[in-house]
């Protein structure tokens, strides 16, 4: 398979952010496109580092390959898992527990290829802290999460964001008419 430089480039670039985005800190790219485009085509780690773990899959992702993924896990904070076709049923089920969310993150290339938080449509999504959230909620007069709308965790943007169950977005933009409105989600699974 031919693969383009812009798509590696690309992708490498969304991953970066993304593991900014997510709190993990600066991540940089170990490697250069040349190098990179051989393990876009057989496989392997893109980034690696105490924090992070990015590694593409080149066959179809599997039960097996997730507990390979686990090992990498005690080295890394998180595992990110790009892969070409989507994980088999029982892969899934596993990708999606609750004990695996919590190290591990799995997108297909095709998912990644363009950061979904930089479209001009898309507004800005903050992921609160427990401390953050008890302040805004309490300045906003609201006592229960569970009184908030919720945004899905299977959504592309809290996907990006890792939002689990519980987590609580601050969603800044214009809809409509409005200018700079403020709205508060709460993370559910469904």
């Amino acid at each position: 398979m031919k693969i383009d430089t812009w798509l590696v480039e690309s992708v490498c670039n969304t991953m970066i952010e993304m593991i900014e985005d997510r709190g993990y800190g600066v991540a940089s790219r170990l490697k250069s496109v040349d190098e990179l485009i051989p393990i876009f085509q057989e496989g392997g780690n893109i980034i690696a580092n105490e924090i992070t773990t990015v590694c593409i899959v080149t066959e179809k992702l599997g039960i097996k390959a997730i507990r390979d993924m686990e090992a990498l896990a005690t080295n890394s904070k998180h595992v990110f898992i790009l892969t070409w076709q989507r994980p088999t049923p029982p892969a899934m089920k596993r990708l999606l527990n609750e004990s695996t969310t919590s190290w591990c993150s799995q997108f297909l290339v095709s998912e990644v290829v363009r950061n979904i938080t930089k479209h001009k449509l898309v507004p800005k999504h903050t992921k609160l802290s427990p401390s953050e959230m008890q302040k805004k909620l309490k300045r906003w007069n609201i006592s229960n999460t569970a009184l908030l709308p919720h945004i899905l965790t299977s959504d592309p943007v809290a996907r990006y964001l890792g939002l689990i169950d519980g987590d609580v977005v601050e969603i800044k933009g214009s809809f409509g008419t409005s200018n700079g409105t403020l709205h508060f989600r709460l993370a559910t699974s469904g």
